[in-house]
């Protein structure tokens, strides 16, 4: 009796334990519907990112009527482009990886209008848009430090050297996003660097400050998924 008893606990255990793996399996996969309804959302996000992008440059850069309609052209077929650049195939498997590949993707789309943007820009509209990307990327470090020092409680010292850390990984990856290099090799760069980055936080940051800085890192990751490249 009471090795049926132990055959019987053991038998739904294993069940249990199957089915356990089983709604694990099926929370990680993304089904084709859903991987169709995550483009589709991928795709609103894009249009109204772009569109929020161009109204300011309408303003900032003083464009023509012809550089607009160009631009919305520019855009309109690039999105029509983007289940070709995302197919199918490449949307099955599991939600991490889906993500990752639209981060990619969007890298690249922003690049490619970037690029188009020069080529129909005068030589003063180029100076200034590359005096607005300037002056946004200071702005945004200047964000990120003041962030650090408050919630990592920096002293005066740590500050200038978290400081030089922040504009060392600005400059690095504003090289590596303008560099000829593909999309794998980029990624791989900016691992590189961010491996590095964390060296040198390591070298000035306490223990406590360190683990601060990470779980910072996991928030700023979360709410920025999709929307370029990370701090620090």
């Amino acid at each position: 009796m009471l090795n049926k008893r132990k055959k019987a606990t053991v038998l739904i255990l294993s069940l249990v334990l199957m089915l356990f793996i089983g709604c694990q399996v099926k929370d990680s996969l993304i089904s084709s519907s859903e991987s169709d309804e995550y483009l589709e959302k991928q795709i609103t996000e894009i249009t109204l990112d772009q569109n929020k992008h161009l109204e300011y440059l309408v303003e900032y850069l003083e464009l023509t009527d012809e550089q607009i309609d160009q631009i919305k052209t520019f855009l309109e077929e690039q999105r029509s482009e983007l289940r070709e650049k995302f197919p199918r195939e490449d949307r099955k498997g599991k939600r991490g990886k889906l993500k990752e590949k639209f981060i990619e993707i969007r890298e690249q789309l922003k690049n490619e209008f970037n690029e188009f943007l020069l080529t129909i820009l005068t030589d003063e509209q180029i100076v200034k848009f590359e005096d607005m990307r300037n002056k946004l990327i200071e702005e945004r470090n200047t964000k990120w430090i003041d962030k650090l020092t408050e919630e990592l409680s920096l002293t005066d010292e740590q500050v200038l050297k978290v400081t030089e850390i922040v504009l060392y990984k600005s400059e690095k990856m504003e090289a590596i996003l303008k560099g000829e290099y593909t999309l794998i090799e980029k990624k791989e760069l900016i691992v590189a660097l961010n491996t590095e980055i964390k060296a040198m936080f390591a070298e000035v940051l306490t223990g406590e400050q360190l683990e601060k800085l990470a779980n910072l890192m996991k928030k700023n990751k979360k709410s920025h998924v999709g929307k370029g490249h990370n701090q620090p």
